[in-house]
């Protein structure tokens, strides 16, 4: 026998059971009583019949299993459940046979009866029965219908019953009578002997659409005609599934989510889908499945994807379409097509592919094709065609040419009216533009469109730069039509900037290293239509294999963009530089890992190849017979994948590590300079390009000192080109002001210097197993998707958080830009309204004359806090010294607790600071710092400049009112006083939390076996100290694998920190409610105030302080809804990850 019918519970035709029809026998046509439940079909009421979709059949059985909540029936007309099953059923006069069964409650039996419908009427002609007990029917149970020749056989409980019936042929069609409760469909099948195809078959394939991939998905098609119906036998194949994995060694995927695929049926009047998968599709190359992907992260499905699906026939004319609700490529976000499909009639023959026109009017942004942008391509580019074609289809134009724009519309009901606004590069509107209409139409198969034509008003004569076109319908009788449209004018002038960079957008680049075998970029000139994203980037990111494959040098820089080549094991499986010699010769940066190493130095398995060989020279310099210097040798010989031995390493922190880090920091940069010196001779503008300087997102409390870690501190900017800034803090759920900070502490340690942070707009379907980014992991990295509200907060905390003094007075982040990794159009439209906020507000200097002051000779000086902590199992020893943890900790509980952002400073440049930069400074241990340091905080502080003193105040002890008590002693239970944190405490476990120093004259604010915090006023200004490191008080035990110290966790030490600083600097500004905030003069001598929301879950109400001396007689005004409570205090609402800002004017 072959099955006739198979339900699945898969497929869904317009949001009913797929593969069934209603034929409506009651007033309730809005109300089809039928629906797909979790793995079953649903019966809601009595009223109408249901039709699986079969050719006629005289002879089949039926097999069904029914499920339904008894109880709630048996005292509902006398058990009131009944069931009706209709076959050999004619359609068109609504008459066949039928057997109903019913309980009979009252005999407590099931009762069988045979006889004919008349649509939805019942006629018993004859019946029998058997005891059933109410246990049987209270779960699923099974029923089998025999139907051959003139006997109908039902089987069920394990009896049977035989009726005598009339030959014909028909429809098999199934009802409910009234019953509480659902009637659940567990399973039904049908099966036949008979032959019952009309013989027309076909056999095709389907390409669907290109757009949003690289990688091609088919369908492979078998239409086979049953008369009154068709079956469709789809099989889809292709995609990046059936990719290799590609080069490198790293987890990144490659990945197509196929949401909802479908089938549709379209008519001239109606289109009737039918999902075959209600759910997404998760494909990634088949060699990239880890154990667990398709058992946490996605549903895995058999692949070629095969359905079948089973359609009446329409009455005339009809074609076919196979697509989906959403494709999306998630390496190429901005190129889904929501829905997607491809039509195509009956032999096979493609109608349309791209955008669901049958569903959704479609926008199309059209420019002259005979740019001249064609003549600057590179006839040698192996992808000339598409390179020509991309020119084509996407508007890159320059000074003076000509744009000529179309804006082309498709759809079954387009507006009448719309409005075109000329912007800016960050979206601000220049004028409204005219346009002329022309209307026409488009058939494709069976299916007519509406299609108009505006031709925009010319837009010679624009400056270089990136513009925009905002189209928006204005017609609300139908459904709205929006699109933004990027383009850009570029010079013609020898060597200039791109257009991005002319009209000071951020300098972005997307460098997808860890996805493997990825072949596309941000800037592809060779994929897209209308693509926005290439018009924001500034330089391309290839993987080296695609690059070198695809020659794509020559023409990324035809328009006018950088190029930067990453030469790392995890994107290449050649990545020395013998190996690639021909790209670096062609690229403006490249990333050298084989021969350039630099890996922290406090993990042990980086000492290997040049690190360990310069460990080695280091060692015969020092002449230490502790080292194993023939077994080092050794190692470096062979080259010996380990690690340095625990012992030597620990050696070597305890005893050298400053020395170390100054020998080896040296020996790194001359070794880059040597190896970019060689490179030079074939690609004299080449520069380095590479993470760093330090990895703060697996790092806390650093300051400039981390650079040297990771061997940088002897960079300079005719080397490093620019830094990939590791800043994760959505991933690793730390606060952002960790990474502005540390960002401006690479400011103030590399002057000019040009740190582009990472942003990553989602950790994606399968998170991150990198060691430090722990809430990356599953199941952390199952976490919502980074909203784009996120970048918002990147930019004011970067622009607006990152002041120094440097020589020659304040600066902030200036040469900005960010790797703006997998961004889609959502993420760049944000940057861009949040940078023209910058744009129009630049900083010159903070309103919180706060100073955090960092100093080499106090951090040399400081050899007692100095310790390690060995992780054995990670192979890493981690080594600090709380000298250079104190300040940053500081800093950021200030920031946690509402205050705003002070500015760093370099213990050499701080005696330029007069009491007019700075009202407090915060110092490391001043044991090493210079003399004339001292002596001018003096000064400051006699000018009424409060200073907070950490560990150690050696020099200053009458300023600090403290004296050395000879011994250190190590806190437990720390209380508040009287008149600070009264009635708070906190206990310290830390054997590491010790300090020296006696009350002399001071006030102690919190105690324990030592003062731990204690102030002492001078006149006008308050002198604080810290006898004890703040951050050791409580840590956080959870993240073992940061290994760069460890992050605080003590609510009672952060609020004393903010409180105390509050308490001696009367802040200016201030936010109440869990908000953060920065304030700032800008160049026009307003005071611009971001704030923002740090939870991406809360609602955040936030009041902020204003001092009246910043707004008496000004005017304060917001970009959202703000009330004022009182003079100087004003109240607002942040949903969610929501900034906003004040201007005082």
């Amino acid at each position: 026998m072959r099955n006739l019918f198979h339900e699945s519970f898969e497929t869904v035709t317009n949001g009913l059971p797929g593969g069934w029809y209603v034929e409506n026998n009651s007033n309730l046509k809005a109300v089809p009583a039928i629906r797909k439940g979790d793995k079953c079909i649903e019966l809601l009421s009595a009223g109408n019949k249901f039709l699986p979709v079969i050719p006629d059949v005289s002879d089949c059985t039926v097999k069904c299993v029914l499920s339904f909540d008894f109880s709630m029936t048996k005292n509902d007309f006398e058990g009131g459940f009944a069931y009706i099953t209709s076959f050999r059923y004619d359609t068109i006069t609504g008459r066949g046979q039928a057997v109903r069964m019913r309980r009979n409650q009252k005999n407590e039996t099931v009762v069988y009866e045979y006889g004919t419908v008349r649509r939805n009427i019942f006629t018993m002609s004859t019946s029998q029965e058997f005891p059933v007990a109410d246990a049987e029917l209270d779960k699923p149970f099974e029923i089998q219908m025999t139907i051959r020749g003139t006997t109908l056989t039902v089987d069920s409980f394990g009896q049977s019953v035989s009726f005598e019936i009339v030959p014909g042929k028909g429809k098999v069609a199934i009802a409910r009578e009234h019953f509480f409760d659902v009637l659940k469909i567990l399973s039904f099948d049908i099966e036949t002997d008979e032959e019952l195809s009309a013989g027309k078959k076909a056999a095709f394939t389907i390409p669907l659409s290109e757009e949003p991939t690289y990688y091609p998905l088919f369908c492979d098609v078998e239409l086979e005609d049953y008369g009154n119906c068709m079956e469709a036998s789809l099989s889809l194949r292709g995609g990046v599934r059936e990719t290799p994995i590609g080069e490198g060694t790293y987890h990144g995927r490659r990945m197509d989510l196929l949401t909802n695929p479908y089938l549709k049926v379209i008519t001239p009047e109606s289109c009737t889908k039918h999902i075959v998968y209600n759910d997404r599709i998760v494909m990634i190359p088949e060699g990239l499945s880890d154990e667990f992907f398709y058992k946490v992260l996605a549903k895995k499905v058999d692949w070629p994807f095969k359905r079948n699906v089973r359609f009446l026939k329409p009455a005339g004319a009809f074609d076919l379409a196979f697509g989906f609700d959403s494709f999306v490529q998630v390496q190429n976000r901005d190129f889904a097509e929501t829905p997607s499909e491809t039509v195509f009639d009956l032999n096979g023959n493609v109608l349309y592919s791209g955008l669901g026109i049958s569903e959704k009017n479609k926008m199309e942004l059209l420019s002259r094709s005979d740019k001249e942008m064609l003549k600057r391509l590179p006839e040698s580019d192996p992808r000339y065609d598409k390179a020509v074609q991309f020119v084509k289809d996407n508007h890159f134009f320059f000074e003076n040419e000509a744009p000529e724009f179309k804006v082309r519309l498709t759809g079954k009901n387009l507006p009448e009216s719309f409005r075109m606004v000329l912007q800016d590069a960050f979206l601000s509107p220049v004028r409204e533009l005219k346009y002329t209409m022309e209307r026409t139409t488009v058939k494709y198969g069976v299916s007519e469109y509406s299609q108009y034509i505006l031709t925009v008003e010319d837009l010679s004569g624009l400056a270089c730069g990136v513009w925009h076109i905002q189209f928006d319908s204005t017609d609300s009788s139908v459904e709205e039509m929006s699109k933004l449209w990027a383009f850009e004018v570029m010079s013609r002038e020898e060597g200039a900037l791109p257009p991005p960079l002319i009209s000071g957008i951020p300098y972005l680049y997307d460098s997808r290293t860890e996805t493997r075998g990825l072949i596309t970029d941000a800037f592809d000139p060779w994929k897209g239509k209308s693509a926005n994203a290439p018009h924001y980037i500034s330089c391309a990111n290839f993987l080296p294999p695609a690059a070198k494959k695809y020659q794509v040098f020559s023409t990324v820089k035809a328009y006018g963009r950088e190029n930067f080549l990453w030469l790392e094991p995890r994107c290449t499986d050649t990545h020395k530089i013998e190996d690639n010699l021909d790209s670096i010769a062609q690229t403006d940066y490249v990333n050298i890992a084989e021969e350039i190493v630099q890996k922290p130095l406090t993990w042990r398995y980086s000492y290997r190849g040049f690190v360990l060989k310069t460990l080695i020279e280091f060692v015969k310099m020092k002449k230490d017979p502790n080292f194993p210097l023939e077994e080092m040798e050794k190692w470096l010989a062979e080259d010996v994948k380990s690690q340095l031995d625990e012992k030597t390493m620990i050696y070597l922190v305890d005893t050298y590590w400053e020395e170390w880090l100054d020998f080896a920091n040296k020996a790194c940069h001359e070794n880059k300079k040597s190896i970019l010196e060689e490179l030079r001779k074939t690609n004299p503008k080449l520069k380095f390009s590479q993470y760093g300087p330090g990895n703060i997102y697996a790092a806390n409390f650093k300051g400039p000192e981390f650079a040297r870690y990771i061997q940088n501190e002897n960079a300079t900017n005719d080397v490093n080109g620019f830094w990939q800034f590791e800043d994760y803090p959505f991933a690793c759920r730390y606060d952002l002001s960790s990474g502005s900070y540390y960002l401006t502490s690479c400011l103030l340690q590399f002057p000019g210097g040009r740190f582009y942070p990472e942003i990553y707009v989602d950790g994606g379907v399968a998170g991150c197993p990198d060691g430090a980014v722990y809430y990356a992991h599953p199941p952390f990295g199952q976490r919502p998707v980074s909203y784009p509200q996120r970048m918002t907060k990147n930019v004011y905390e970067f622009c607006y958080g990152s002041a120094h003094y440097a020589d020659d007075g304040f600066h902030y982040w200036e040469n900005c830009g960010f790797q703006a990794c997998r961004f889609f159009l959502k993420w760049y439209e944000t940057l861009l309204r949040s940078w023209r906020v910058v744009k129009d507000n630049r900083p010159v200097k903070p309103v919180c004359k706060m100073a955090f002051v960092s100093s080499k000779a106090s951090l040399r000086a400081a050899r007692e806090t100095q310790f390690h902590i060995n992780y054995p199992m990670y192979r890493i020893v981690d080594v600090r010294n709380t000298a250079s943890e104190d300040v940053p900790y500081i800093a950021k509980s200030c920031r946690m607790q509402g205050l705003s952002a002070g500015f760093q400073i370099f213990e050499e440049n701080v005696q330029k600071l007069t009491s007019d930069d700075v009202s407090v400074v915060v110092l490391p241990p001043l044991k090493g710092m210079a003399e004339a340091t001292l002596k001018h905080l003096r000064k400051l502080h006699a000018e009424g400049v409060s200073l907070i003193g950490c560990e150690d105040v050696t020099g200053m002890e009458d300023i600090f009112g403290v004296k050395d008590s000879g011994c250190r002693k190590n806190v437990t239970w720390i209380y508040g006083t009287e008149n600070f944190m009264a009635g708070q405490k906190e206990f310290c476990d830390d054997e590491r939390c010790t300090g020296r120093w006696a009350a002399d004259g001071a006030e102690v604010l919190l105690s324990a076996e030592i003062p731990v915090l204690t102030i002492k006023r001078n006149g006008a200004a308050s002198a604080v100290f810290f006898n004890v490191p703040p951050h050791l008080v409580k840590e956080d035990q959870l993240h073992d694998r940061y290994a760069s110290s460890k992050d605080s966790i003590s609510d009672f030490m952060q609020k004393s920190v903010a409180e105390v600083l509050a308490m001696v600097s009367n802040p200016l500004v201030r936010i109440h409610g869990d908000g953060r905030i920065l304030a700032n003069y800008t160049e026009n001598g307003d005071i611009i105030m971001p704030v923002y929301n740090p939870s991406d879950k809360n609602v955040l109400t936030a009041v902020i302080e204003i001092d009246k001396s910043l707004c008496d007689g000004k005017r304060v005004t917001s970009d959202v809804p703000v009330t004022c409570l009182e003079e100087g205090k004003y109240r607002l609402r942040l949903e969610p990850d929501a900034s906003a800002y004040l201007i005082i004017s």
